[in-house]
């Protein structure tokens, strides 16, 4: 209950210093929440045809480069020199592509849930941003 009353201060005392009224603050929070959930969106799509990309034209580079380097030696019997390096080369790659795979995903997660925050439950953002500016509340 003690930090209600804080952040219904707080609202007034923003609202004071910005010379309007608490409603037309609060309006202008939920607006501003649809705005960061559109903003999310944007980047959760930006961050999806980046990856997607890089993952097709990743996977398409390991594969030429394992075709042409390390799978044909294997059909002609070669054994040469530095082989075993440039498989374990290629195995990295591949670890690599995994990797940034899975950190794409995450971020693709983030900003697609910070978005669906911000357009579903808008309130909810807002009062979010006004708890964060309070000391102590957790924010």
């Amino acid at each position: 209950m003690e930090n209600m009353e804080r952040i219904e201060g707080l609202i007034r005392d923003l609202a004071d210093q910005l010379g309007t009224t608490a409603g037309h603050l609060w309006e202008v929070l939920i607006r501003q929440s649809y705005i960061d959930g559109a903003g999310h969106i944007m980047i959760g799509v930006v961050i999806t045809v980046i990856s997607v990309f890089a993952l097709k034209y990743g996977y398409k580079g390991w594969l030429h480069l394992y075709n042409s380097h390390v799978r044909t030696k294997e059909e002609n019997g070669e054994k040469t020199i530095g082989q075993e390096e440039s498989e374990g080369l290629l195995y990295f790659l591949a670890a690599v592509l995994i990797g940034c795979t899975g950190m794409a995903t995450g971020l693709m997660y983030s900003a697609f849930h910070s978005a669906a925050t911000c357009l579903i439950n808008p309130e909810y953002n807002a009062l979010k941003e006004i708890i964060g500016h309070i000391p102590g509340a957790g924010g």
